[in-house]
């Protein structure tokens, strides 16, 4: 296909705008599957612009003006054809506006400053956490290499198309063996950065933006009741063990997550309807947790409170780093013959699933497990409950079976 240079002249987002209300015209350039928009200076209303005819009525020093830019870019084009050069709408822009080109970033430069500007500022402001700020350096690096591989060294940000996006997801997953739902992840994740570019006008649509994240649903593991009155009843020749073991046990109790079991205090045990509870909140979601204590809780509490460490540091629990925590969980699962990595996510998936199971509303499990709404405790959990299924429809079974078991009796 022939590939022409298209002009057009327009207000942005006239059906918004009031009739009588002045606003900036803007020049759009296209060729191809390139297209550039900029602001020509001169303003007018909507009932004052004609749009097709490129007519201001009653001025006509604007009308010229425009017809003068339009001249100047099918001109400018004409004579980057006869020389042999590529058509490069910035340069066309440049020379109908006779101002240097502007430093558009590259897309590679752009990932820069989204971790910059973005990224950095979130984690020296305390609103992202060590783990996931070194997670999205990680997928900072994949988006890096991918763009380099496909559009070498300096790809301009125009470059991109929208099948792009599934070429990336199939490249995750092949080059670097990523699941579906990771790649998936860092797909969005180069879509957010190019919104970034489309905030600041280096650009003025987002290719990547028909791209949904489609995530495989994954069972969720957790432990079984046999495997929690193991660990509840265990005894190991290790303090550190059996501490680890006792953390575990804790938050299966309450679906704490570790950083909140990290900075458990007293002061987060309160009375709530005379019942001791803990509320606390989570930092993944900044939502309040609300986690009563059942006894085996308390218990463990009770255990911990006279520890030298708990007293000196006012906390709940002499909790270790995560990396030794998550290391003493594997020697315990090794030691009692548990074949599931003990982690404090399945700790979480523990609780919910084995609360839910015991009859506990939807909406109080995700209170305990400060979900950021009950739709993601309904995802997460919901599906693996044949019991509940049974427990509600009990009456009307056993409605249905009474029947029968008169007959027997007669």
């Amino acid at each position: 296909m022939r590939k022409t240079l298209s002009i057009s002249f327009g207000l942005r987002q006239v059906e918004k705008m009031p009739l009588d209300k002045m606003g900036y015209i803007y020049m759009w350039l296209r060729y191809g599957s390139k297209r550039i928009a900029f602001s020509t200076g001169i303003k007018a209303s909507p009932r004052a612009f004609d749009q097709k005819t490129t007519v201001i009525a009653g001025n006509v020093e604007a009308t010229a003006m425009l017809t003068a830019l339009r001249h100047k870019a099918e001109a400018f084009s004409s004579d980057l054809k006869l020389t042999g050069r590529a058509i490069d709408l910035h340069l066309i822009k440049a020379a109908i506006l006779e101002t240097y080109i502007e430093n558009v970033p590259n897309i590679i430069e752009c990932i820069q400053l989204f971790n910059k500007n973005i990224i950095n500022e979130l984690y020296d402001s305390g609103e992202l956490e060590k783990g996931s700020y070194d997670k999205l350096q990680v997928w900072n690096r994949h988006c890096q290499k991918w763009l380099i591989d496909k559009m070498g060294t300096s790809p301009r940000i125009d470059e991109i198309v929208p099948a792009d996006a599934n070429h990336f997801l199939f490249w995750l997953k092949k080059k670097h063996c990523l699941s579906h739902n990771v790649a998936c992840r860092i797909v969005a994740h180069l879509k957010r950065i190019i919104n970034y570019a489309v905030e600041n006008e280096w650009i003025l649509r987002n290719p990547f933006m028909n791209f949904r994240k489609r995530l495989e649903r994954k069972k969720r593991e957790y432990l079984t009741e046999a495997e929690i009155d193991l660990l509840a009843s265990a005894k190991f020749a290790s303090d550190a063990l059996h501490l680890s073991c006792d953390l575990f046990l804790f938050q299966i109790y309450t679906g704490l997550g570790y950083r909140e079991l990290l900075e458990l205090t007293p002061g987060h045990i309160s009375l709530v309807d005379g019942k001791p509870c803990i509320l606390i909140s989570r930092q993944k979601t900044k939502v309040l947790q609300v986690a009563p204590l059942v006894p085996e809780a308390l218990a463990l509490l009770s255990k911990y409170k006279d520890y030298s460490v708990c007293r000196e540091y006012g906390v709940c629990f002499p909790v270790r780093t995560n990396q030794k925590y998550n290391q003493h969980l594997k020697q315990v699962a090794l030691v009692l013959g548990i074949r599931k990595r003990l982690t404090t996510h399945i700790a979480r998936h523990t609780a919910a699933t084995h609360y839910l199971k015991a009859g506990v509303p939807l909406l109080s499990v995700s209170a305990m497990m400060a979900h950021s709404n009950v739709q993601m405790t309904l995802d997460h959990y919901a599906h693996i409950q044949p019991e509940m299924v049974v427990r509600d429809f009990a009456p009307l079974l056993n409605a249905v079976q009474q029947p029968t078991a008169l007959k027997k009796a007669n």
